[in-house]
């Protein structure tokens, strides 16, 4: 097996350099086929633990391992920094791993599910008791970077987790707005703006230009939006035509119509 320390391998990734890093039993290994040169990372470098059951790659260039007491991040210039589980878990064990858009990292453990923040350091913990959860053991992630579903494989089952993370998008351009017209009485309840620039808002306004509504996002990266036909004050607009104007935060804008029909 080269130059890796040990030959049961439990794990591969490709990071943003073309390295290659394996999970080994004793071991974290990085291959760089650029200069065909080995490095190695163990608990003298600052892992929790020797055994790696998990290695992600994320956007940011950062590798991520996943031991059986925590995980560690590995920056591009080879800094090497562990870190704990949260309390909500129950255990150090890390099954498996999985980065998303916007370098979040996803953990499975055998007690749920966990999501990192590497930017604020902040821990959200998903359990069969506050989640759908199919079971605490969770074997296998996959996020999918276009829709940011997260993919989920328990001892029990898959679950499918919504995150709505994207990449970063900075333009109007390919912006969808669906239903349009926008019919109630057909069971529509929302009418959604969807591949946004991060950040966006939403105003709908009357063909005389007085403000209806306008709506902003829950948080800076989202990317979608929707308006449920109401006014400001809660109440169901009347049929006709309404504008919208869709404000990016670098001040372009894209506009259109919605037809409300009751």
């Amino acid at each position: 097996a080269g130059e890796l320390t040990n030959a049961r391998i439990r794990d591969i990734a490709v990071s943003a350099d073309s390295s290659v890093w394996f999970a080994t039993d004793n071991r974290l290994s990085q291959y760089t086929p650029s200069l065909n040169t080995w490095r190695t990372y163990g608990t003298p470098d600052g892992l929790l633990s020797p055994q790696i059951n998990a290695v992600a790659a994320s956007t940011t260039g950062d590798v991520w391992a996943g031991t059986d007491a925590g995980i560690a991040r590995i920056e591009p210039n080879g800094n090497l920094t562990s870190f704990g589980l949260p309390a909500g878990l129950n255990t150090g064990r890390v099954n498996t791993l999985d980065t998303d858009a916007r370098g979040n990292l996803w953990v499975g453990s055998p007690s749920g599910l966990a999501r990192f923040n590497p930017e604020t350091f902040e821990w959200q913990v998903f359990t069969t008791s506050n989640s759908p959860l199919a079971d605490p053991l969770v074997k296998s992630i996959h996020v999918d970077a276009q829709t940011g579903d997260v993919w989920i494989g328990t001892g029990r089952g898959i679950n499918r987790f919504e995150s709505a993370v994207l990449p970063a998008r900075k333009v109007l351009t390919g912006v969808q707005v669906y239903p349009n017209p926008f019919i109630p009485g057909r069971g529509d309840t929302e009418v959604v703006f969807n591949k946004l620039a991060d950040g966006s808002q939403v105003s709908i306004l009357t063909v005389d230009g007085l403000l209806v509504r306008q709506i902003r996002p829950d948080q800076n990266i989202a990317q979608k939006l929707s308006w449920d036909g109401r006014n400001a004050s809660g109440q169901m607009v009347a049929g006709g035509i309404y504008l919208f104007v869709i404000t990016a935060p670098d001040g372009n804008h894209r506009a259109g119509k919605i037809a409300v029909i009751k």
